[in-house]
């Protein structure tokens, strides 16, 4: 989890939203065949998985509401 403990909040939920645009890009090349590295598609959904877990462990810590960092920013 290393990478995503040292970021900021703002960071992290930035890094977020750009790894699920890039998901929704990544599912409609592959659906239209233009996607070359199917593997990616596992790799953005485990690190945006991975993003979401740390993003709730802070809002956790904070006593705040789930989703309440993606709200704020």
């Amino acid at each position: 989890m290393g990478a995503y403990t040292e970021k900021s909040d703002q960071e992290l939920i930035h890094d977020l939203l750009d790894s699920e645009r890039g998901l929704m890009t990544a599912r409609m090349k592959h659906s239209t065949g233009q996607l070359e590295n199917t593997a990616n598609l596992k790799v953005l959904r485990r690190g945006i998985a991975r993003m979401h877990t740390e993003a709730r462990r802070r809002e956790a810590a904070q006593g705040l509401q789930k989703d309440a960092l993606l709200h704020a920013h």
